[in-house]
C-alpha cells in the first residue's frame, strides 16, 4: 500500500507491506521492519530494525500528531486520490470541511462510537478498525452532526469505503 507524506509542496512516496504483522517501510530508499504493538489507547511500541521506540499518538485528524522521546511531530498524511487533490486543488476535501469519513485502509470495523443525530467535534473519535494487526480511531474530519453510519460492528470494509456521512 502507497502513502504519501506532503512536506511543503512535495509529497514522498511511503509504502507499507503488512507481511504476518510486520510491516515493511520503504521511503527514500531506505527500508525499515518495524513490528508494531498496541501498548494503550493511542500509545504504540515499535520495533524498527531492531531499536525500540514509544509512540503517543496526539492527533490524527487533519494531520498525524505524534510524540517520540518527548519530541513532537505532525506530519500530512495521505491516499492517492488526496494526493491527487491536493495537487489538483492545494487541499484536501477535509480543508473544504467534507463530511464523508472513508476507510483509511482495508479493515475489520470493531466498534461504533457514535449514533445518528449526535452532535461531533472535529478529531472526536467515530470508530475504531483493525487493519495490519493494529486499532485505529477513526475520528471526525468536521464539527458536525452524524447524519447516515454505513457501516455494522464486525464488517470488513476496503480502502476508501464509506463509513460515516457528517453534515
Amino acid at each position: 500500500m502507497i502513502y504519501y507524506i506532503q512536506q511543503d509542496d512535495q509529497f514522498i512516496p511511503v509504502e507499507i507491506e503488512d507481511q504476518n504483522g510486520q510491516l515493511i517501510v520503504r521511503v527514500k530508499g531506505q527500508v525499515f521492519h518495524i513490528d508494531p504493538r498496541r501498548v494503550a489507547d493511542d500509545q504504540y511500541s515499535f520495533l524498527v530494525n531492531g531499536q525500540s521506540l514509544v509512540v503517543e499518538r496526539l492527533q490524527a485528524v487533519p494531520d498525524l500528531v505524534f510524540r517520540i522521546d518527548q519530541q513532537e511531530f505532525a506530519v500530512t498524511v495521505l491516499n492517492e486520490r488526496q494526493k491527487i487533490e491536493r495537487e489538483i486543488f492545494g487541499q484536501t476535501e477535509q480543508a473544504h470541511g467534507h463530511g464523508e469519513v472513508r476507510a483509511p485502509m482495508p479493515g475489520l470495523v470493531l466498534r461504533i462510537d457514535v449514533k445518528v443525530g449526535d452532535e461531533v467535534k472535529i478529531g472526536q473519535p467515530l470508530l475504531i478498525m483493525e487493519a495490519m494487526k493494529m486499532e485505529n480511531e477513526i475520528r471526525a474530519p468536521i464539527d458536525g452532526v452524524v447524519k447516515e453510519i454505513v457501516v455494522e460492528p464486525h464488517q470488513a470494509v476496503e480502502k476508501e469505503d464509506l463509513l460515516i456521512r457528517l453534515e
